[in-house]
């Protein structure tokens, strides 16, 4: 009935699979392929397989299924992708984001540089013959102590000072957990009767395609005139004129972003290909010889924004896998481009010292950068000594200055740190902030928020993605939890320290991690001892920042997974703040 109805035909065997793909039979619309995907994600940890990811073939509409038993099953098997060769339609092809261990033979040969996989299992006297020059640039390429060298670790580990299951340990974290797996990645998959019978299509892995996060990709699509020829998505895009058995990089005009996620081949001129990646959408005319970007649709994902105090004023927003962008408030056209890009990776926080023209950049993972009005740029990141348990860093890692003197830069991980000029050197104020014990390969237990009071210097309220909130009225001394009359294990995704009344403080929390999307939304007049909800009228959307207006205490923004929310009375009602502003999240 053109969508007004729905029912559901196919249902994995428990409530963490879902269908991540389907497709149908070119001339017969009666048989589709459906493929399932068993994940699990919890706030700090995610499986991408499982035994519940299979294929499914149905040859009466949908009414009833069949799982494909010649097809790769296990507890190994990711995210699947899968299409149909239109020219010989009982050609079918599937990509396996497959989580088994690389045969040994089969690991990287060759690869000399030191890693922290490479320390496993290695002896003492090894390390020790390892070239200086070697360890110098592991040891840049780590998070270890900016003041540890080459011959200071030699050192340690020669006096038994620092034993290598030490230092492994110190280099071992969430992200260490995922990204030092050494696992087949993306596979590809054909079968020529049907779905009865799969064979790997290569012999060797597809490297640096997926890497360990080919739950980001899925597809695989396959020319319409000719079966052999097949693309897979992944950072890069490639390509086999071989049935899959050989691969090359394909889409490698500069102008083309990386991280690929769609890709449509006109069936009736495959010279006509549009690709979706991070960057927005492309189209070729000329089988990918060459690309113009389709830069009509607003796509960019803004995680932060910010202004600073020049004039004209300039708007700063970190975007997703874009970078920190830059732009004049007033810009005349017809000059061209008006955005400039002043940080790569995954733009985030975003901090202007308007009094020595100093801005903070960062990307994902607390990694942050000093840009100097001379055109210099230092590393801004806070890190524990070598003896010490790592320190863990959110996604979006907090870095704020203070309001009462901008040299003074706050940085979120999962203590809270200090620095008193511009990010130098850092010393922590804080302790653990966060209390979960729960560990796996996303960083979890870190800050999220940070705010001081614009009233009174050293006046702190700091939150956590596990739920906890902390306040210091005196400039980290000492700390006071405020969250026991708040509900449980919510990430807190804002804190914000009144303009106007000293012991005022909001806060927001957001469950859509536990598949809650209520809004919390809290106020307190004493610092968090006692809380009320102000969340009465606002829609049932997780909530991801709450500001209160410099000028007018009564005037207070709320930004949830679908758009913007004004109230003028400090929170009793509530009213859109939509306009033309899309239904997207505001951060």
């Amino acid at each position: 009935d053109g969508g007004d109805s729905w029912t559901q035909v196919l249902a994995g065997a428990n409530a963490w699979t879902g269908a991540s793909d389907l497709v149908r039979h070119p001339d017969n619309p009666d048989i589709v392929y459906a493929a399932l995907w068993d994940r699990r994600r919890t706030p700090w940890h995610f499986t991408e397989s499982g035994p519940g990811s299979s294929v499914w073939k149905s040859t009466d509409g949908g009414r009833s299924w069949a799982q494909l038993e010649g097809f790769p099953s296990g507890p190994g098997i990711g995210r699947i992708g899968l299409d149909i060769a239109r020219s010989q339609p009982d050609t079918v092809y599937a990509s396996i984001d497959l989580w088994q261990d690389l045969p040994v033979d089969l690991q990287k040969a060759g690869d000399r540089a030191l890693s922290p996989r490479r320390l496993r299992g290695m002896s003492k006297d090894e390390f020790l013959r390892q070239d200086p020059d070697e360890i110098e640039a592991f040891i840049r390429g780590s998070d270890l102590p900016v003041d540890i060298d080459a011959k200071k670790l030699l050192a340690m580990v020669r006096e038994d000072k620092l034993s290598l299951e030490q230092l492994r340990q110190r280099l071992s974290d969430a992200n260490s957990a995922l990204f030092d797996a050494d696992i087949w990645g993306l596979t590809v998959w054909r079968s020529d009767d049907a779905g009865g019978q799969w064979r790997r299509t290569h012999a060797e892995p597809l490297r640096d395609v997926v890497y360990t996060f080919g739950y980001y990709f899925g597809q695989i699509r396959v020319d319409p005139g000719n079966a052999e020829r097949i693309y897979a998505v992944g950072v890069p895009l490639i390509v086999s004129d071989d049935g899959g058995a050989n691969w090359s990089g394909y889409a490698n005009d500069p102008s083309v972003h990386v991280d690929h996620h769609a890709l449509w081949i006109d069936p009736n001129d495959p010279r006509r290909i549009i690709l979706g990646n991070d960057g927005g959408a492309d189209l070729s005319h000329d089988g990918g010889r060459t690309w113009r970007k389709l830069d009509a649709q607003p796509v960019g994902q803004f995680y932060t924004i910010h202004a600073d105090m020049a004039e004209p004023y300039n708007v700063y927003g970190g975007l997703q896998d874009n970078g920190t962008l830059k732009g004049s408030s007033r810009t005349r056209w017809e000059l061209g481009e008006q955005w400039s890009v002043i940080g790569g990776g995954d733009g985030m926080y975003v901090a202007v010292d308007n009094d020595n023209k100093r801005t903070f950049t960062g990307y994902q993972f607390g990694n942050y950068m000093r840009r100097d009005s001379d055109g210099s740029r230092s590393e801004i990141r806070p890190r524990s000594p070598l003896q010490e348990a790592p320190l863990r860093y959110n996604w979006n890692s907090p870095l704020v200055l203070s309001p009462h003197n901008p040299q003074i830069v706050y940085f979120g991980t999962n203590r809270l740190y200090r620095s008193l000029d511009s990010g130098d050197h850092f010393l922590p104020i804080s302790p653990d902030l966060s209390v979960s014990t729960q560990r796996g390969n996303v960083p979890f237990a870190t800050i999220t928020t940070v705010s001081e009071s614009p009233l009174q210097f050293g006046l702190l309220a700091v939150g956590t993605d596990d739920g906890r909130v902390h306040v210091s009225r005196d400039g980290g001394q000492r700390w006071q939890a405020v969250d026991s009359r708040l509900p449980a294990d919510r990430w807190v995704s804002r804190v914000e320290l009144s303009h106007h009344e000293l012991e005022r403080l909001y806060l927001s929390l957001n469950g859509y991690r536990q598949d809650d999307d209520r809004p919390y939304l809290y106020v307190s007049d004493d610092l968090g001892h006692s809380w009320r909800s102000i969340a009465n009228g606002l829609p049932t959307e997780a909530i991801n920042v709450i500001r209160e207006d410099p000028v007018n205490p009564e005037v207070l923004y709320v930004g949830t997974d679908r758009g913007v929310y004004v109230s003028t009375d400090r929170g009793q009602h509530w009213a859109t703040l939509d306009g033309n502003l899309p239904n997207v999240p505001v951060h």
